[in-house]
């Protein structure tokens, strides 16, 4: 299946607009696999901005801190809105060269976390 490019900057567009209210969901490797186990800390986005060119989406106003929930490795992320249902799932979290970046990928329970980054996110085919 591919889409238009009308298309893809519709879908990009609409994800802007669900996920200003909702958080960044950081987990271990499990958070993709149970759910809610293994969510280590969730930022909130409520003081975001982002812009939409083409199939790109760009969010800005990082870094954002949040004290963590959890104790593990953080390997996954997700992009929820204000409900809690997740918009976007599966983004990479490291240090350097993934989908979230942050300070440090060993989290402990009450630690601060920075968000440092989030790169771009360009639609799929």
């Amino acid at each position: 299946m591919e889409y238009s490019p009308n298309a893809k900057s519709a879908r990009m567009s609409a994800i802007l607009q669900l996920i200003p209210t909702g958080n960044i969901e950081i987990g271990t490797a499990l958070m993709g696999k149970t759910g809610t186990t293994g969510v280590l800390v969730k930022i909130p986005l409520d003081v975001m901005a982002g812009t939409v060119f083409g199939d790109t989406l760009t969010l800005s106003g990082f870094p954002k801190y949040k004290k963590a929930i959890g104790k593990g490795i953080a390997a996954l992320a997700r992009l929820t809105d204000s409900t809690g249902a997740t918009v976007i799932s599966g983004l990479t979290v490291g240090t350097i060269g993934t989908d979230i970046i942050l300070d440090n990928t060993a989290i402990v329970k009450g630690q601060r976390v920075t968000l440092e980054a989030f790169p771009t996110l360009i639609h799929a085919v």
